[in-house]
């Protein structure tokens, strides 16, 4: 029961980090999202 809830969590975790991945160039331009990346890292 833990296994499939750490599971679950793991795959909507992964599905939403795909999402933000696809759909931030639509909601960014290119040299924001150049920006935002430096300062993230």
């Amino acid at each position: 029961m833990l296994l499939a809830i750490i599971l679950a969590c793991i795959g909507a975790f992964a599905l939403l980090t795909i999402l933000i991945y696809l759909y931030r160039p639509l909601y960014h331009p290119k040299y924001l999202e150049d920006l935002y990346d430096y300062h993230v890292v």
